[in-house]
């Protein structure tokens, strides 16, 4: 394990201890060391959405969206924030980019936060099929449809 990996796992225990503002200082650290780590930065956000500084929490959660090979804690992150700060077209915009990396989280939080009239208009739909590229094909087909969200495919052999 590297030095950046064991301070950051060392981030995520004090921040789950409620010990915020040591868990920042070792967050910041970590990116004093290497400034496009996304995983510092989301637990960086983190910190700070806790400690009710939302904006710095957001800017956060931006760079690691922009760091991370699938944002998808990131894009989660600022979807919540955006809804619990009451600001909804955020988060559809937080929701839709989501979706392109996980549509199953994407699912659960469109029904956790969108108003129920617009959550009720999302659809999940489950392929269960031997791979092959038209079940992708059919997948990708049913998720570019509005309101309707394919999950991974499940590989029926």
């Amino acid at each position: 394990m590297t030095r950046i990996e064991t301070l950051i796992e060392k981030g995520q225990a004090l921040f789950q201890q409620g010990a915020y503002p040591l868990a920042e200082q070792v967050f910041e650290a970590v990116l004093q060391l290497e400034g496009a780590n996304g995983h510092a930065w989301v637990g960086l956000g983190s910190v700070q959405y806790m400690t009710q500084r939302h904006s710095e929490a957001e800017a956060s959660f931006l760079k690691a969206a922009l760091f991370l090979p699938s944002p998808t804690q990131a894009l989660s992150n600022l979807a919540v924030g955006a809804h619990e700060t009451g600001r909804e077209a955020d988060v559809l915009l937080y929701l839709k980019q989501l979706r392109a990396y996980d549509r199953t989280r994407y699912a659960v939080l469109t029904r956790r936060l969108l108003p129920e009239s617009q959550a009720a208009q999302v659809r999940v739909v489950a392929i269960g099929c031997s791979p092959s590229s038209g079940s992708t094909l059919l997948a990708d087909l049913l998720d570019s449809c509005p309101g309707i969200v394919c999950g991974p495919e499940l590989y029926v052999f």
